[in-house]
């Protein structure tokens, strides 16, 4: 979002307390459409250096456990 909004000419600050930016465990998962917008601020290809494509998804029913 900083990315985007310093592009229209917004000032913004990022705060962030951890020294490195590394995997912790838990993801964000992105749309198809998130990697246009990606395209668009001209970091696709870093993205997809540094992202996970799972081999397979599996959904279960958190109230009959199927």
């Amino acid at each position: 979002m900083a990315l985007a909004l310093s592009r229209k000419g917004f000032r913004s600050l990022v705060l962030e307390q951890a020294d490195d930016l590394t995997e912790i465990g838990a993801g964000i998962q992105m749309p198809p459409n998130a990697f246009k917008a990606f395209e668009a601020l001209g970091v696709l290809v870093d993205v997809q250096r540094v992202a996970a494509y799972p081999e397979r998804l599996v959904l279960g029913d958190m109230m009959t456990g199927k």
